[in-house]
């Protein structure tokens, strides 16, 4: 090949690989610019859920002594109306679910007077309503009864009573829902009681149920992650790939967003108990990435306390009551007023 060759040669493979930097740059470009842009979504919609949450909250029902008391003085009417005052708005708006959950966890009275009153509403008014606030109450009752301890340290009579309550409980939470398929506090109930018994597959099966009349519920599916908890018979790579199953559903309620927050967060707890506050700090501060949640601010800030970061903590507790009223958190925050 002659000179004049070589050096044609020579240039054309160098104008190829200028073309394949060049490609080679836009690609990157392109991927960077893609990654970026998907880091403003999360973001994005990480201050949606934060946002919905503030909203839900704002729309609290009446204190839990004041729904009490209409069943302890037989106003039975007037929860089912708000009960269904708020169900009815829940059809066309998401955050309703919150105060309709609230409203019967309000139902947390382990007194056997209660019960009666309870089982008085069932037999003059049988709905899904008087149904499902018994098995609520039931559920809450029988994990009342069992205590906290772990179950080698539980007497036999205790666990027993347990599941005779939640025995109980299931048959009128299952009666509530035929009911009113939309019935969201009967299957939160429904998945705690799955997820105390270790029965993953029912709690499975409830969560799909739920999913097809209530597509845009944000509790079912967060009951159903707690169900999914090492502790309770699950595993985190178990929760991990619900959570991340979940991006259609944020369209249709942006604080299921949030819901991809609950393994770092309970690493982060994991990580508290141990003592390793740094870690905690490092965990809460990945799943507030997907939005506030107020266990979230409040653990970080504790464990910013116990790490000697008092301005972190000041900031999490702060922002905590952004959303709600708290006297330990206020007690906290006058703690670390004169901390530097």
């Amino acid at each position: 090949m002659g000179l004049k060759a070589l050096a044609a040669s020579a240039v054309q493979r160098r104008s190829m690989a200028c073309r394949w930097a060049w490609l080679a740059l836009a690609f990157s470009g392109l991927l960077s610019g893609q990654a970026a842009a998907g880091k403003r979504e999360e973001q994005l919609m990480a201050q949606r859920a934060s946002a919905e949450l503030k909203a839900s909250l704002a729309l609290a029902p009446p204190p839990a002594s004041q729904i009490k008391a209409l069943i302890q003085q037989e106003r039975f009417a007037e929860f089912e109306a708000l009960s269904r005052q708020y169900e009815e708005k829940f059809k066309t708006d998401p955050r309703y679910e919150s105060p309709l959950i609230a409203l019967y966890s309000a139902l947390n009275e382990t007194d056997d007077r209660l019960r009666e009153q309870l089982d008085k509403w069932v037999a003059r008014r049988p709905s899904y309503i008087s149904y499902g606030a018994r098995g609520i109450y039931k559920k809450n009752h029988g994990y009342a009864v069992r205590g906290s301890a772990a179950t080698r340290d539980t007497p036999p009579a205790q666990m027993q009573r347990m599941k005779q309550l939640h025995d109980e409980a299931i048959a009128d939470l299952l009666a509530a829902i035929k009911d009113n398929a939309r019935f969201a506090p009967a299957y939160v109930a429904l998945i705690s009681i799955n997820r105390g018994a270790g029965d993953t597959a029912s709690a499975e099966r409830a969560v799909n149920e739920a999913v097809r009349w209530i597509p845009e519920t944000y509790y079912v599916r967060h009951a159903y992650l707690r169900a999914l908890h090492p502790k309770w018979g699950g595993d985190f790579s178990l929760m991990q790939a619900y959570a991340n199953s979940l991006d259609q559903a944020v369209r249709l309620n942006p604080r299921i967003w949030s819901l991809k927050a609950e393994v770092p967060a309970e690493l982060g707890y994991e990580a508290w108990l141990s003592g390793d506050h740094a870690q905690a700090v490092r965990y809460y501060t990945e799943a507030l990435a997907f939005g506030d949640r107020l266990e979230f601010l409040r653990n970080r800030g504790k464990a910013h306390m116990s790490a000697r970061q008092y301005p972190a903590a000041r900031r999490d507790f702060s922002r905590y009551l952004e959303y709600i009223e708290d006297p330990e958190i206020d007690r906290l925050l006058k703690r670390l007023a004169g901390m530097p």
